[in-house]
């Protein structure tokens, strides 16, 4: 490889590693920040090395450490109102660091700390209608209790941890949209709903994490 070459591919490291993006009050930066000492071996393992970071004016709103890789697998692909049917349901997608107080997308209080984020599916029955255009959700778990990412969770027992975590009856959730084109990185962009989301791929799978906005009807 001749030397331009490498010097390119440097200088496109750099930048990476220290894009920093601006859109809709959101500020998005790439950091070499290592995942918190406090999660399990078994979770940092799972995790990229970095973090995403999301800021406010008010300061840091999130910090990601995704997943190497989505646990594919699932058994929902084409089914209606699922994007990401190759997922296996209760799957570790990363953790993340919540710095302020946040309303989810069910416009629910969210209190600052440290979470994993779990994929979940939302029910499809009458009591869970019109919370979303999809049925796809990260749902915030207390890191104490999830501690190994080689495993799934059920449906009930995704809500129960979650409920832990948020201190209600209900699990703290963050939309997940899909992405209507391929990315090469973390970038800031809107969903179909002109909601500002947090652009990104775990392995092969891209999502989009909704930072702000909530759907028509509260429930999960």
């Amino acid at each position: 490889m001749c030397a331009r070459k490498i010097s390119a591919i440097l200088a496109l490291a750099f930048l990476c590693s220290v894009r920093l993006v601006q859109a809709a009050g959101f500020e998005l930066s790439v950091s070499e920040e290592a995942p918190p000492d406090e999660l399990p071996a078994s979770v940092l393992g799972f995790l990229n090395p970095g973090s995403v970071q999301i800021k406010t004016p008010d300061g840091l709103l999130f910090e990601f450490w995704l997943g190497k890789d989505a646990m594919l697998g699932g058994e929902n692909v084409g089914a209606f109102g699922i994007a990401f049917g190759e997922l296996k349901p209760g799957s570790l997608l990363g953790v993340v660091r919540v710095g302020q107080a946040w309303k989810d997308y069910k416009n629910k209080p969210v209190k600052p700390g440290l979470y994993t984020v779990r994929y979940g599916l939302q029910p499809a029955d009458g009591n869970h209608m019109g919370v979303s255009a999809y049925r796809d959700f990260g749902l915030f778990l207390p890191v104490a209790e999830d501690t190994d990412p080689s495993i799934t969770f059920e449906y009930a027992d995704l809500v129960k941890m979650g409920s832990l975590a948020s201190g209600t009856p209900h699990p703290a959730v963050i939309g997940l949209f899909p992405l209507d084109e391929e990315i090469e990185g973390p970038e800031l962009s809107e969903n179909e709903e002109g909601q500002p989301i947090l652009a990104i791929r775990i392995g092969s799978t891209g999502f989009g994490f909704v930072l702000e906005g909530h759907g028509e009807i509260e429930g999960y």
